[in-house]
């Protein structure tokens, strides 16, 4: 059996246990699936159960008794969640409501207003905790602009290039950054830490009730320097799991062409089909494995979904640089040959890896690159199926 025949296979065996594992888990943990270009939840809806979301716009206007899983363009709790929120956008995050546990978002921009009463943990291009805001724990941010005017219960930890806090802090404050200024209202209750080349700007009337500790940024790595073990460390930390995903990508360009082009292609023509499987898959699978094997019997059953689960989130990254470089050398023209297509993965892996290192938020672009490259594995199959179908 060719290994054109094989990969569909492996990718359908996937699938396949991850329905499975979902299904088996729905006695524990109940969910309401939502998929599509704009889903609202209406003021007075109530949702009894956990809310998984994938699609271009979610609004919470109502109620929903259970966590949320969401990922989309863009995502806005002017509602109450009983329960967690855990979202990716590739827009904005709106959090403007009441949320009883942690929250734990990715986005270009991320609003706060409203409520949080755990942990928020928050990863975006801007963030902005407003004056009304309250956070019931801890805010752990990375970040290139930054600013939090609202209550915090607990510590501030954050890696940013700008922040300014202007805000009571019930805990210590440890901030590596580049522009720090403490506003003339801040009340901090801990210690203040911050690692930077500039001193923090610390404004007449602020509060500082522990000690002020400025220490040098941490070191980064610099071409020029080839002192041994920095050399290692970045050998080992990028140019080696570049060259192990070439060399995979490489074999299946040179196997099975017009599968991969095919991939590439579910990129632009099932945009929105890809955010929604690779979503729903990404975020859903590994914990309906995990609450499957809280029961003996589901143990192995959950084992063998995460394992997939891991090989499928790692393979993603092949049709995403196959459609970066594409996109940009061949503008959606259709690719023929093997040496081009080769050429094209090769800079789109460089490309998507320089993403996937940007400091603060490049952890953003790995999260997005998983969720739209799993979907196309699925998406572009599922699609296929029902050509030959339709035929």
């Amino acid at each position: 059996m060719t290994l054109s025949k094989v990969f569909p296979r492996i990718i359908s065996i996937f699938f396949i246990v991850g329905l499975l594992t979902i299904i088996s888990a729905t006695p524990v943990a109940a969910a309401d699936f939502r998929t599509g270009t704009e889903v609202v939840v209406a003021s007075g809806e109530v949702i009894e159960d956990d809310l998984y979301f994938a699609g271009a716009t979610l609004v919470i206007d109502g109620t929903v008794d259970g966590d949320v899983f969401a990922a989309g363009q863009s995502i806005t709790v002017n509602g109450t969640i009983n329960g967690g929120l855990t979202a990716a956008a590739g827009g904005t995050i709106e959090i403007n409501g009441e949320i009883t546990r942690g929250v734990r978002a990715a986005a270009q921009t991320v609003n706060v207003s409203g409520s949080i009463e755990r942990d928020l943990f928050v990863a975006a291009g801007t963030v902005d905790i407003s004056g009304s805001a309250v956070i019931g724990g801890s805010l752990m941010m990375g970040s290139q602009d930054s600013t939090v005017n609202g209550r915090v219960a607990g510590d501030i930890r954050a890696a940013t290039n700008t922040v300014e806090i202007d805000a009571e802090v019930g805990g210590n404050i440890d901030i590596t950054g580049n522009q720090i200024t403490i506003g003339s209202s801040a009340r901090i209750t801990g210690n203040l830490t911050y690692r930077s080349d500039n001193d923090a700007k610390i404004q007449q009337g602020a509060v500082i009730g522990g000690e002020i500790s400025h220490q040098p940024p941490p070191p980064s790595f610099a071409p020029l320097d080839f002192h041994i073990p920095r050399v290692v460390t970045f050998f080992i930390g990028w140019i080696v799991p570049f060259l192990t995903l070439f060399v995979i990508g490489l074999i299946l360009v040179l196997t099975m062409p017009r599968k991969m082009t095919r991939l590439a292609e579910a990129l632009r023509t099932q945009t929105l089909s890809s955010l929604g499987w690779g979503a729903l898959l990404f975020f859903v699978t590994p914990i309906a494995a995990v609450l499957v094997m809280l029961t003996v019997i589901g143990i192995p059953l959950g084992i063998i979904a995460l394992i997939l689960w891991a090989i499928a989130v790692y393979l993603s990254q092949i049709p995403v640089a196959l459609f970066m470089g594409w996109l940009i050398l061949k503008n959606g023209q259709e690719l023929k040959s093997r040496g081009i297509m080769v050429g094209i993965f090769a800079l789109g892996l460089l490309i998507t890896t320089l993403l996937v290192a940007i400091p603060y938020v490049g952890w953003i672009f790995g999260l997005l690159i998983a969720i739209f490259g799993l979907g196309t594995l699925i998406s572009s199959h599922v699609n296929l199926r029902s050509l030959r179908d339709d035929s």
